[in-house]
């Protein structure tokens, strides 16, 4: 059975509290002292570094195959792979006109996932994290460093007046937190995917 050694941050029921208030700061990504969000951890499994890469490649073979998921920039090495992952958060629905409609993510997660292995424990590391999101209401940038791109957004729309484009200030902060929220909890449940790839259980 595996044994999660060291972890950047305490999974309690599938979500963590990180930071202190506000209530939105809980949904921050973990970030290192330079202000970059950072996940990384231990994990040891019986398994010799041959079997582990074995399993981390075809866990890379099966993200391509979740809804709204991607990887791409694959680098295989003898004891260390590492490739993009992009994971889609929540689903918007698209007008094609005459091509009908078509459901896309509200929003997409991108970070650079390494994999370094050793026989019977291989460490996690997640890196380079960037928020592209799609018909966000109000201003402020719709693509960033994740973390950042909340923040920028959260000033912007405290700048607004009570009222804005016919719409209550408390609306667009509400709406920004659920997409947060909504991002936060989609990277953790990658996480324990991550943490228990070598038992091949995957519910996306």
């Amino acid at each position: 059975m595996k044994k999660l050694v060291v972890f950047s941050i305490m999974l309690i029921a599938g979500t963590c509290a990180v930071f202190a208030q506000p209530e939105s700061d809980n949904y921050f990504l973990p970030e290192d002292s330079n202000g970059r969000v950072f996940i990384s951890g231990v994990v040891e499994v019986p398994y010799s570094a041959d079997t582990i890469i074995s399993l981390t490649k075809d866990f890379e073979v099966e993200i391509d195959h979740w809804k709204y998921c991607d990887t791409s920039d694959k680098y295989y090495g003898l004891s260390k792979i590492s490739f993009i992952t992009e994971l889609g958060v929540g689903e918007r629905v698209v007008d094609l006109g005459i091509v009908g409609e078509v459901t896309k993510p509200k929003s997409i997660v991108k970070f650079l996932l390494t994999l370094e292995v050793r026989d019977g424990k291989y460490r996690y590391t997640m890196t380079d994290f960037k928020t592209e999101r799609w018909r966000i209401r109000g201003d402020g940038p719709d693509d960033g460093p994740s973390n950042e791109m909340h923040r920028q957004r959260v000033a912007c729309i405290n700048g607004y007046p009570k009222k804005y484009k016919g719409i209550p200030r408390e609306e667009y902060l509400a709406e920004e937190e659920d997409s947060l929220k909504a991002e936060y909890e989609v990277v953790m449940k990658f996480v324990k995917e991550v943490e228990n790839m070598c038992n091949r259980f995957s519910d996306f």
